[in-house]
């Protein structure tokens, strides 16, 4: 556990504290324009607005640490690299916090796929009623992730190297 935090530490300088609140408002704003695309113009859910913000706030920490890993994976003994699933996630949950209004969004997608419109129309009414454990279910997701990536990088084999004064990072071996 202390190595979780301790690379949580590694990676919130700064410049990525400032990155993840861009990333944050960015997600969210994907977010509410997907509700809006989807219930024309009105950016409506039912979904309580703390499991919004879980969401999303977890989704901007998962983009960050796969931020970080990707930029440091040169310096990464184990080349070691997140994967960005928070993309998918905040785009997902944008979708099914349509309140059943996601109708007209997914039904043209189904019905490419053969699904009859009863079909459809009950998937619309599952994703309706389940919403906010789907959301909590996707943040989870991504907090599954950020400890996963937090943990590797934590082992010795995953540490990432520090630059030495007056050599560039690529000369580091």
């Amino acid at each position: 556990m202390y190595g979780i935090v301790r690379s949580l530490r590694n990676i919130y300088k700064l410049k990525y504290v400032l990155l993840n609140i861009v990333i944050f408002a960015l997600y969210y704003l994907v977010f509410n324009e997907i509700l809006q695309l989807q219930q024309l113009g009105l950016a409506f859910t039912p979904i309580p607005a703390y499991i919004v913000y879980l969401m999303v706030a977890s989704a901007s920490v998962t983009l960050t640490v796969s931020i970080y890993s990707v930029r440091n994976t040169r310096r990464n003994a184990a080349k070691e690299s997140a994967a960005t699933t928070s993309i998918a996630t905040t785009i997902a949950s944008g979708i099914i916090g349509g309140c059943g209004c996601s109708g007209a969004f997914i039904f043209p997608l189904l019905s490419a796929f053969g699904v009859s419109s009863a079909t459809a129309l009950s998937a619309d009414v599952f994703f309706s009623n389940y919403a906010a454990p789907i959301f909590v279910g996707l943040a989870a997701l991504n907090i599954l992730i950020v400890v996963y990536y937090l943990n590797k990088f934590s082992k010795p084999q995953c540490a990432v190297a520090r630059r030495k004064r007056g050599r560039p990072a690529h000369a580091i071996r």
